[in-house]
């Protein structure tokens, strides 16, 4: 079943209630319902696993990263310094040790930002799939079990007027006996 099947069917559950006798309250089959939460649970979008991961783990993705970067930097001075010998060769490999070093900070830069736009991205994307629920089940649910405690409440009052009305009937019925 799809999160929205499952969303309907705790709707269906709820407008269908067993009240409870003299309350506004209704009663629900707690296994029930937990096992619906349940199914929900394992149908949300893969996607939205996968952005709760990598924004649990961001911190992780940036350090390899940055991890990575360093190696590449570090490999780059290595080299450098095997080709001191001489001065033409130092010449080029301070040039190219540099060019690495721009390379790797941008490159590490590139996949900061990559990673930061993938993040928001899927947790924009994490909003409006939440607000399409919401909209979409969650606002219709509650506007009708308003409507519902509403029609209950006025159905009392008007059983109140009743009861009120036969015994003040009972009480002058009463009066013209004696």
């Amino acid at each position: 079943m799809t999160v929205f099947e499952l969303l309907a069917e705790m709707h269906d559950k709820i407008e269908t209630p067993r009240n409870v006798l003299l309350t506004n309250k209704v009663m629900v089959d707690r296994d029930e319902f937990m096992e619906l939460i349940s199914s929900i649970h394992e149908a949300l979008p893969e996607d939205l696993t996968e952005a709760m991961w990598i924004n649990k783990n961001k911190d992780t993705i940036i350090s390899e990263a940055e991890a990575d970067a360093k190696k590449i930097v570090a490999n780059a001075n290595k080299l450098a310094a095997d080709l001191v010998e001489e001065h033409i060769i130092t010449k080029n490999a301070k040039e190219r040790a540099a060019q690495i070093t721009n390379e790797s900070e941008a490159y590490c830069r590139d996949l900061k930002i990559k990673t930061f736009e993938y993040v928001d991205k899927m947790l924009f994307n994490m909003g409006e799939q939440l607000d399409g629920i919401y909209v979409s089940k969650f606002r219709d649910m509650v506007n009708s079990i308003e409507q519902t405690f509403a029609q209950a409440n006025e159905t009392i009052n008007v059983n109140r007027q009743e009861v009120i009305s036969l015994a003040e009937t009972t009480v002058r019925e009463g009066k013209k006996l004696d």
